[in-house]
C-alpha cells in the first residue's frame, strides 16, 4: 500500500514538473517577443535605424551587431532587417559573417535608379592609397526587403550618378587614380568600362575602355609630356 502511494506521488510530481517547465518556456518566449518589440521601438538609435525606408506607411528597422569569433582575430558584423506588422515586428532577412576593419560606420545614399536611399556599411581600407570600401544593401520595394550586393565590398571609393545610373569607383594605386564604372545587375556589380592612368620617366598616359561581351575594348588613348596635371584627365 505504501509502495503504491509512493509511486502515485512520484507520478504526480513528474506531471507537475512538466507543466511548470512548459509554462516557463511559454513565458520566456512571450518575454523575448516583448523585449524584441521594446528594443525596436525604444532602443538607442546607435543600434537601430528605424524609418519608412520605402517612402510609404511601412515602418522598418535595421539592427547591426559587431562581434569576433573565438578562433579568429578578424571582426565581423551581422545585419537584421525588420518590418512592423500591426503590433509585432518580423525579421524580413538577415546577413551574417560580414568582415569589417573594426568600427561600425554606416550611411544612407542612393545607389540605383529607384530614388530610394540605400544602406552602406564601411568594410575597410584596401591597398596603400586610402581606398575605402563598403557593403551595399539595396532596398527592394517590391518585396519590402534589404538586399546585399555581393562583391561591392571589394570596390573602393564609390559614388553614384543619378542621371546615367552608373557607379564610379576611383582607386589609388602607386599614387595614380584609376577609374572603373559599374552597373548593378541581379544584386552583383558588373564592370562596364573605365580609364587607366600611368606614367614613365617622361610621359603620362591615359587609356579609356569599355567592356563588351566580357572583353575590354580600348577606344581612346592619350599621352602628355611631364610635368602634367593629371587631374585634367
Amino acid at each position: 500500500m505504501h509502495v503504491s502511494m509512493y509511486r502515485y506521488i512520484l507520478i504526480i510530481l513528474f506531471l507537475l514538473q512538466n507543466q511548470m517547465a512548459s509554462a516557463q518556456k511559454n513565458a520566456n518566449a512571450s518575454q523575448l517577443t516583448s523585449i524584441d518589440s521594446s528594443f525596436i521601438k525604444k532602443e538607442n538609435p546607435a543600434r537601430f535605424k528605424i524609418g519608412h525606408f520605402f517612402k510609404n506607411e511601412t515602418l522598418c528597422a535595421i539592427l547591426l551587431n559587431k562581434y569576433k569569433t573565438n578562433d579568429s582575430a578578424e571582426t565581423y558584423f551581422n545585419l537584421r532587417f525588420f518590418e512592423k506588422t500591426k503590433d509585432s515586428w518580423a525579421i524580413k532577412n538577415e546577413y551574417d559573417s560580414l568582415e569589417i576593419s573594426g568600427i561600425l560606420e554606416d550611411r544612407f545614399a542612393n545607389f540605383n535608379e529607384d530614388k530610394l536611399p540605400d544602406y552602406l556599411v564601411k568594410a575597410g581600407i584596401v591597398g596603400t592609397g586610402g581606398n575605402e570600401t563598403e557593403y551595399l544593401f539595396l532596398f527592394n520595394a517590391s518585396v519590402k526587403s534589404l538586399m546585399l550586393v555581393k562583391g561591392f565590398e571589394n570596390i573602393p571609393n564609390t559614388s553614384f550618378d543619378n542621371k546615367s545610373g552608373v557607379i564610379t569607383s576611383i582607386g589609388m594605386a602607386a599614387g595614380m587614380p584609376n577609374t572603373v564604372y559599374y552597373k548593378i545587375n541581379n544584386y552583383h556589380p558588373t564592370e562596364i568600362g573605365g580609364k587607366n592612368i600611368w606614367t614613365d620617366e617622361e610621359y603620362a598616359y591615359l587609356e579609356k575602355y569599355r567592356i563588351k561581351n566580357g572583353k575590354k575594348i580600348v577606344f581612346y588613348k592619350e599621352r602628355k609630356k611631364l610635368p602634367f596635371d593629371m587631374d585634367e584627365w
